[in-house]
């Protein structure tokens, strides 16, 4: 009788939960879908995507959606499944329109219509039912097997939050604004940084400042300088919501990519630098040349991760000796990814066993240390953790693999599948789950139920985008993706010289090794990982990130208190950036802008 009751009351508990939940996910779906469509166009006409930052902004609209007094709890779900949906445009829309021009310009380089089906068609009677066509498929199924990060994170959570205590800044600053927006008493303060952020936004992209690029002064000479000053609101808020160390860190790597690697690189001509290049021709023409620098900077940087990762997975591996459940969670992962290795082998054409060998060594080794290391760089960096993508492209490349398959099913950087940005997110949530007494594996089911909804929305998003805007540069301008596209062809096609890669690579682990060691002389090095990050950014973002780290710096000195309150301001201001993105890309659609 007493088991009875008990098991009754734990039962009408539960109902009671899951009743409390659909309020706040009804909120975040709405939230989401409106931030998908705004992330999708946003991705093609600047490159980047700032999906990983509405995790911050989310919990602003949510708790002016949910009402005063909320509970914070309700405020991060609503915010988790609207990050879920915005999250998948990395995947769905944002891959769908890269490989949209790709095709065009396989086209007008090639001349040749043997673009694959599979990744991409401009069959017109795909809308309304986008089904119809094959390529949806692909997207999808690779969305849904990226979902294998969030496994990895809720697996090494204890790794990173624990033994490391790696701080995920922007998962405390999410918990912090879904707190704030629930107890504050006066939001004043939040909502003049709401509206001074979303003025200061909405006037730079309207009356977009001029940046001062000296580059092609340099370039003139022979230089390959590269310098630059602008101004994104955006970056610097963010560099003020991350660890002072891990901002001053990006912005050191960057002016050392911009004003001696990338000079030395020039005067060993390992890449071309042509006369009076501008900021963004150099960056193109040196792709290949940084992403060997951050190939190479990666092996000194595993002696780091060995020398701190070595004892907490040592921890692991007994606790999946004794835990049956995480044995079978690690099984089913390795198994999610030998999936991926079966696939692209099929898609590929059956291409013979150099095949199955060297890609087994990708899936199953090289992807799980992305994985690790890109979470790393994320508890420390936040949001620009994608630096090391490049690794995986430079493996396969010099490894033999050709054709679109194999790097579209596998590659971090040039293919769809992004194992290792689903668990960097998954690893905020949990920061802030804890903070916010939320159980991990309720949240995370919340994310990834929520991104997989997203996923089959925003696909929809990247193909009605293109319909629309596709061919109007007006409208949705892809030029920021003409050089990525060329480039990616190249790789494709086997048409890059692979020796062009060992120096880069011996440049990237000379700098970072010499790096630690003066750090650990001194006994106050960089970041490391930030540091790397760092050197794929131009100096003008750079400059913007050690700017945030001073400032950051600067008012801890006045306590534990002001430092909240920066935080507390430019979370806010970083949620009022973000609408007025919203309002601006509206507009732009519109014809207003």
């Amino acid at each position: 009788m007493v088991d009875s009751k008990l098991r009754g009351a734990e039962v009408s508990a539960e109902a009671t939960m899951q009743r409390s939940l659909i309020r706040p996910v009804l909120v975040g779906i709405v939230i989401g879908s409106f931030m998908g469509f705004v992330d999708s166009y946003g991705y093609a006409v600047t490159g980047y995507t700032v999906a990983e930052i509405e995790l911050v902004v989310a919990p602003i609209i949510a708790g002016i959606l949910l009402g005063r007094r909320s509970d914070p709890r309700n405020i991060f779900i609503a915010s988790v499944t609207a990050f879920g949906i915005a999250l998948s445009t990395v995947i769905t829309s944002g891959m769908v329109i890269t490989y949209f021009l790709t095709s065009k310009i396989y086209w007008i380089f090639y001349r040749e219509k043997d673009f694959p089906s599979w990744l991409y068609s401009s069959d017109h009677t795909c809308l309304p039912n986008i089904f119809s066509c094959e390529w949806p498929y692909t997207y999808l199924a690779l969305a849904a097997l990226s979902l294998i990060g969030v496994g990895f994170a809720y697996l090494l959570r204890h790794i990173f939050l624990d033994k490391l205590n790696l701080p995920y800044p922007l998962g405390i600053a999410s918990a912090l604004m879904s707190q704030i927006m629930s107890f504050v008493r006066s939001m004043r303060a939040v909502i003049i940084a709401i509206i001074t952020g979303f003025s200061l936004q909405l006037i730079l992209m309207i009356y977009t400042p001029g940046s001062i690029d000296l580059t092609p002064s340099f370039a003139e000479h022979g230089y390959g300088i590269l310098l630059a000053l602008s101004f994104d609101l955006i970056i610097l808020l963010i560099s003020l919501l991350l660890p002072p160390r891990a901002s001053a860190s990006i912005g050191s790597g960057s002016l050392i990519a911009g004003f001696l690697l990338l000079p030395l690189g020039a005067s060993m001509h390992l890449y071309p630098l042509p006369p009076h290049a501008s900021m963004d021709t150099l960056v193109n023409s040196a792709s290949w040349y940084m992403a060997s620098i951050v190939f190479g900077s990666v092996f000194p940087l595993m002696a780091i991760v060995a020398r701190n990762v070595g004892v907490p997975l040592m921890h692991l591996a007994r606790t999946l000796g004794e835990s049956r459940r995480m044995t079978l969670l690690l099984l089913s992962l390795l198994m999610g990814l030998a999936s991926i290795l079966i696939i692209a082998y099929m898609r590929s054409g059956y291409p013979g066993p150099f095949f199955l060998v060297f890609g087994a060594v990708l899936v199953l080794i090289i992807v799980p240390l992305l994985v690790i290391i890109t979470s790393w760089g994320a508890g420390e960096a936040g949001t620009v953790s994608q630096a090391f993508y490049p690794a995986s492209t430079i493996y396969m490349y010099m490894s033999g693999f050709r054709g679109f398959a194999p790097y579209v099913y596998m590659d971090h950087y040039l293919g769809i599948p992004m194992p290792s940005t689903l668990s960097a997110s998954s690893l905020h949530i949990l920061r802030a789950s804890r903070i916010l007494g939320i159980t991990p594996s309720l949240i995370l089911a919340i994310f990834s139920l929520s991104y997989l909804v997203g996923s089959i929305i925003t696909i929809y998003y990247g193909y009605l985008l293109i319909t629309l805007y596709g061919n109007d540069p007006s409208k949705m301008p892809l030029d920021r993706w003409i050089p990525y596209a060329i480039w990616s062809l190249s790789v494709y096609r086997g048409e890059l010289n692979p020796v062009t890669i060992i120096p880069g690579a011996a440049i990237g682990a000379a700098t970072i090794a010499s790096l630690l060691l003066l750090g650990s002389i001194a006994g106050r090095g960089f970041s490391p990982i930030p540091l790397i990050i760092g050197l794929t950014l131009t100096p003008d973002l750079g400059i913007l990130f050690i700017m945030g780290s001073f400032l950051r710096w600067f008012i801890s000195r006045f306590g534990a208190e002001a430092e909240k309150q920066l935080i507390i301001i430019s979370g806010s201001s970083l949620g009022g950036g973000g609408i007025a993105i919203v309002i601006y890309t509206i507009a732009s659609m519109a014809g207003i802008f």
